[in-house]
């Protein structure tokens, strides 16, 4: 690869790519990054320069001092594939133009990235957007935008679909893994919550002003209505096939639903204040808050309490590999804090600076949780110690997560 570089005190007129260029700053720039599992995608911005006719690729690990190259384009493509990456190792790269004469640009402004096993998907309620999130919650692998109000989000893994509540227009869709809405179903009545059984294609919707569950097929085929409650404030899936945890405020209960309507354990609850909760579907045990209680209730209805919390709980989700949760609890003023809360009952992380903060979602393996915080128009990436790995700023109003 034949370079030039000129070293002078002053702008060098035969090089577009000159630092000091008033035109080009002599920099590639909006250097974009995305990862699916080992595979990562570089993106960058063209420089509007008819003598560019390449484009090279550096990355180093970010405890390393300099770059590599690694690889180079031409001109016309502004995308690269950097395939096979470690997980968990954060990855920083940057990108240079040349010309046809051998000049090299300096080194873009680098962006970092930290490849991993799960992305994610956030429903961003206010923009009508629905985005696929990298591993570390710092970049968005795809963004759909239909016209919508993406209020709930629930994953069936084992199809490769996502399913998605939209309560103002009373529609529920499925998307694929490309962020593509396949299928458009209509009718519902303020549908607020949507959980799958991935054992068999079944779909639960929350609809009705939270009176009623509507059951799907994958295809959309209502496959059954049970109502007789209240004001549905918590739903899951139980481990069990056709078996799903409804957490009911307006009955105080906690209920195990069957597909026939059947309710197999009844947990009532001592409060009427929202109850939020999440399964464990390995051992089909949930945890759950009663009020300022946090209770886990097995599938063979034992009962046991696990702590005293000194704030209401919005949601929370099990570290499937602890039997611990993350919890988001509400604080004076919309001032909200983000815990850990170890199985057996004691709180081992503590962090602030939340806002509304409306959904937490564990990444496990126990690498931490990733945050919607609402109010302040941001995700964020906190490690198992719940120091902040990273943030994805500048969002509306993230207000449903789950890993994918």
């Amino acid at each position: 690869m034949a370079l030039i570089f000129i070293s002078c005190s002053g702008w060098d007129r035969s090089n577009p790519l000159d630092p000091q260029n008033p035109e080009t700053s002599g920099k590639v720039t909006d250097v974009k990054l995305s990862a699916i599992k080992h595979d990562v995608t570089v993106s960058w911005d063209t420089v509007d320069l008819s003598s560019v006719t390449a484009y090279h690729v550096y990355r180093k690990e970010s405890t390393a001092a300099n770059f590599s190259w690694i690889g180079s384009v031409l001109a016309s493509n502004l995308e690269f594939l950097d395939p096979d990456r470690s997980y968990n190792i954060e990855l920083n790269y940057a990108i240079t133009a040349q010309t046809g004469a051998g000049y090299q640009s300096p080194l873009s402004d680098s962006q970092s990235i930290l490849p991993g096993p799960y992305t994610f998907w956030m429903l961003d309620y206010y923009d009508g957007s629905i985005q696929r999130l990298t591993y570390d919650g710092r970049h968005s692998i795809s963004v759909t935008r239909s016209s919508i109000w993406p209020t709930a989000v629930a994953v069936d893994t084992s199809r490769n679909q996502i399913w998605i509540v939209d309560w103002v227009t009373g529609y529920l869709y499925r998307m694929n893994e490309e962020g593509e809405i396949d299928t458009w179903i209509s009718g519902l009545d303020n549908p607020t919550l949507v959980a799958c059984d991935p054992t068999r294609p079944e779909i639960w919707v929350v609809d009705a002003d939270r009176t009623q569950i509507t059951r799907f097929d994958e295809s959309g085929e209502v496959l059954g209505v049970h109502d007789g409650f209240k004001f549905i404030t918590g739903l899951c899936w139980s481990g069990q096939p056709g078996q799903f945890w409804v957490a009911d405020q307006g009955l105080a209960q906690i209920q195990l639903v069957d597909q026939s309507s059947s309710v197999q354990i009844t947990h009532h609850l001592s409060h009427d204040a929202p109850s939020v909760l999440d399964c464990h579907p390995q051992e089909g045990w949930i945890m759950a808050t009663d009020s300022l209680e946090v209770v886990r209730l097995h599938i063979l209805g034992q009962i046991d309490s696990v702590a005293s919390l000194d704030l209401t709980c919005y949601d929370l989700s099990i570290d499937q590999e602890t039997g611990g949760c993350w919890m988001v609890l509400n604080g004076p003023s919309g001032e909200d804090e983000v815990i850990y809360l170890s199985a057996e009952g004691e709180v081992t992380v503590r962090t602030d600076g939340y806002y509304s903060a409306l959904a937490v979602t564990t990444i496990p393996d126990q690498n931490g949780c990733l945050v919607a915080d609402t109010g302040n128009g941001r995700m964020v990436r906190l490690k198992q110690n719940g120091e902040i790995l990273s943030e994805l700023t500048g969002l509306v109003s993230p207000w449903d997560v789950i890993l994918y």
